[in-house]
């Protein structure tokens, strides 16, 4: 009688470690494309939330200052800050017209708000 030959495996094949891997490639590049996708949505609300706050800080600005507009954002401190990686500029200031443009580093997205010039409609963010 020969002797019974019993092969015993002690780990994984290459086959299967490589398998592995790709998957878990796949998986992590949907993952980091969805985190990008989100963190350029939270930059973006970033912005149009502070086009809303500099809104409110001009009109307090009208009021508090014989009913003209503050020609640029660092009259309105300490009462408005943008948030950290977002820069807002004021263009076409007039006494009864302004307008102001959002941009953030991590985002080509720009955000423009204007008050009676018809860039936008009054009060809205545009974005894009």
């Amino acid at each position: 009688m020969r002797g019974s030959a019993t092969t015993t495996r002690a780990g994984f094949t290459l086959v299967e470690l490589i398998a592995v891997i790709v998957i878990i490639s796949v998986l992590a590049s949907i993952a980091v494309g969805r985190f990008r996708s989100m963190k350029e949505k939270t930059i973006v609300a970033a912005m149009r939330s502070d086009l809303h706050n500099l809104m409110t800080a001009q009109e307090v600005y009208f009021l508090d200052n014989g009913e003209r507009y503050a020609p640029e954002v660092s009259l309105l401190l300490p009462a408005y800050h943008a948030s950290p990686g977002v820069f807002i500029v004021l263009q076409d200031v007039t006494s009864s017209t302004w307008s102001a443009t959002a941009t953030a580093n991590g985002t080509t997205v720009s955000c423009d708000v204007s008050r009676s010039s018809g860039k936008t409609t009054d009060g809205s963010a545009e974005c894009q």
